[in-house]
């Protein structure tokens, strides 16, 4: 196999792919864990919500360990200093702009409360136009993050290029767009919901 035949966008995607659902599955465990121990102290049982501290620290050791694990993973693909393949750096060029999506496994059409119909070549694209129709200040004084990064934000966070993060950029805004199609659709659920919208969204494979 020669070196221009590797599909490192392919590696990068599945990676991706991988990486936000492991944060998902940790941002739900620790979650409900959240959850528990505010049922607990409700209850005053605050000795066993002091025995829930320790999981805090291990989750957050946990996500810690996954975010090291994802800046090596990106990194090892983009130090390609040893590869003289002009179609490679042109890829990593590309690449390196961030604002490329993951090519999601469903689209995404919304039909806004007033009945129009959003549906863009991608789930990513989609989510960050429909977030744009519900109001950019207003959500983002939701203050919803997502990996630590502001869902939605006038100024390029830090950390899309230290996590290796996606993103949209529309209309002067960043869009966090690195999360599952899944995910995409509750957070418009919900995010309309708290807005006082309606919107009907539906997904489908690819």
């Amino acid at each position: 196999m020669q070196v221009h035949d590797l599909n490192f966008d392919r590696a990068r995607e599945t990676a991706s792919d991988a990486f936000v659902r492991l944060a998902e599955s940790l941002e739900l465990a620790e979650a409900q864990l959240i959850e528990v121990g505010t049922n607990l102290a409700k209850e005053g049982k605050f000795a066993e919500v002091a025995r829930l501290a320790p999981w805090r620290s291990r989750f957050l050791h946990l996500r810690t360990l996954a975010d090291r694990l994802n800046e090596q993973f990106f990194s090892t693909f983009d130090d390609e200093s040893d590869l003289d393949d002009a179609n490679i750096a042109e890829s990593r060029g590309r690449q390196d702009l961030r604002t490329r999506t993951r090519g999601p496994n469903k689209s995404m059409t919304v039909t806004l409360w007033d009945g129009r119909v959003v549906r863009e070549a991608s789930a990513a694209q989609s989510f960050a136009i429909v977030l744009g129709e519900l109001g950019w200040e207003k959500v983002e004084a939701l203050g919803i993050e997502l990996s630590g990064i502001p869902l939605v934000s006038r100024e390029r966070h830090h950390l899309y290029d230290v996590k290796k993060m996606v993103y949209q950029y529309v209309d002067g805004w960043y869009v966090m767009t690195n999360s599952s199609t899944d995910r995409k659709v509750q957070l418009l659920q919900d995010i309309s919901e708290a807005l006082g919208r309606t919107i009907n969204v539906f997904t489908e494979l690819d």
